[in-house]
This record gives C-alpha cells, structure tokens and sequence, in this order.
C-alpha cells in the first residue's frame, strides 16, 4: 500500500501530461483558458490547488535556505523590513489570506458572467500558484547578489510581471464569457488595479505590524 501510494504521489508531480508539472505548464500557457475548463469540470488532468500551494511552498522553502544569505534577510535590511519579518514566519498565511478578498472583488467586477463566489474562489487560489512561482524569481537572485538596491529592483520587476500575469489571466477567462472586447479589456485593467490596492493595503499593515511588533 504504502509503494502504490508513493508511486501515485511521483506519478503525480512528475507526470508530463497531468499531475504537477502539467498543472504549472497550463498555469505559463494558457492560466485563464485551463482554470475555466478545471472549473468547468474538466478536472482529471489538473492538481489540486490546495496540494499545489504545499508543493510550491515546500520548494520555495527549499531554494531559500541555500543562499549564505536568504531573501528575507537582504529584505531586512531595507524599507520594508517589517514586512519581510512578518513574511518569513507567517508569508504563506498572509498570501492566503488576501485570497478571498481577490475573489470578492472578481466576483463583483465579473457578476454577468454568473460564475458564483466559489468559482472565484478556485480560480484566485489557481493564479495566486501562478504568483508564488513568479516570486521565486527573487529567490534565485540573491544566488548572485546580496546587494539590497538589486534585490528591491528585482522584487519591483516582479511586481509588474504579477500585473501583467493578473491581466493575462483574467482576460482569457472571462474571454468565453458575454463581454465585448473593449469591456473585457476595461474590466481586467480595473480588476488588476483593485488586486493592488488590496495587496498593497495588506502590505502596509504586515509592515506596521512587523516593525512593532518583530524586532
């Protein structure tokens, strides 16, 4: 039993077209089209979300502590230090938490779509995978730097890619739904700017607080 379970576990990561691995390519392909057709019930093909952000949070964890010096600690030496104290104990906590705030929001800017609040849901835990893989990127980079002026331009440089990765998602999901392009195109802009302003909202607090309260 335990060899089946441990052969279905690998198969599973490891398996080109479904599993891991195949779940992350649609996520770099084709985000919107694949998790509308997950949601629709296409499912067989696709990890489940929740195993997903265990894995890229177990392979993050991993890739940062090989550096001499790990991103939180070049981060903790910058303006938001606070932030990088808070998020070196409890990141994957906060990312979660602004989860359901994302897919209020999408909920609300895509009602005609008529997809209800657990669709949304689903789909904002499928592109915050995306996001967790885009922000491995600063991990590797303090492979090469400590240099905090580097380190904050490459954590900048991510945050455009979320942007632009927001936006990609978002209109090839809503793309089979009753919008006109113009609308579509208006509404992904709008949905992305509300995304930041939520996030940068939460950051502020978790820097507030890790500044108070983590010393």
């Amino acid at each position: 039993m335990k060899h089946v379970v441990k052969h279905d576990f690998i198969h599973g990561v490891f398996h080109l077209d479904k599993g891991f691995i195949f779940t992350v390519k649609e996520l770099f392909l084709r985000p919107g089209h694949s998790i509308r057709e997950f949601i629709q019930g296409k499912r067989v093909n696709y990890f489940n979300y929740f195993t997903l952000i265990i894995l890229i949070y177990a392979i993050g964890h991993l890739i940062g502590k090989i550096p001499s010096n790990t991103l939180a600690e070049v981060l903790e030496t910058g303006p938001t230090k606070g932030n990088a104290r808070v998020m070196r104990e409890f990141g994957k906590y906060i990312i979660l938490a602004g989860a359901p705030m994302y897919a209020l929001a999408s909920y609300l800017m895509f009602f005609k779509s008529k997809q209800n609040y657990t669709e949304h849901l689903v789909m904002t835990m499928y592109f915050t995978c995306g996001i967790l893989f885009i922000n491995f990127i600063p991990l590797f980079a303090v492979f090469f730097t400590s240099e905090l002026r580097i380190v904050l331009l490459m954590n900048f440089l991510v945050a455009v890619l979320e942007w632009i990765y927001y936006f990609w998602f978002f209109q090839q999901y809503f793309s089979a739904f009753n919008y006109s392009k113009k609308e579509l195109i208006l509404r992904c802009i709008a949905i992305v700017l509300i995304i930041i302003i939520i996030s940068g909202s939460i950051n502020l607090v978790v820097n507030k607080i890790g500044l108070l309260y983590m010393n």
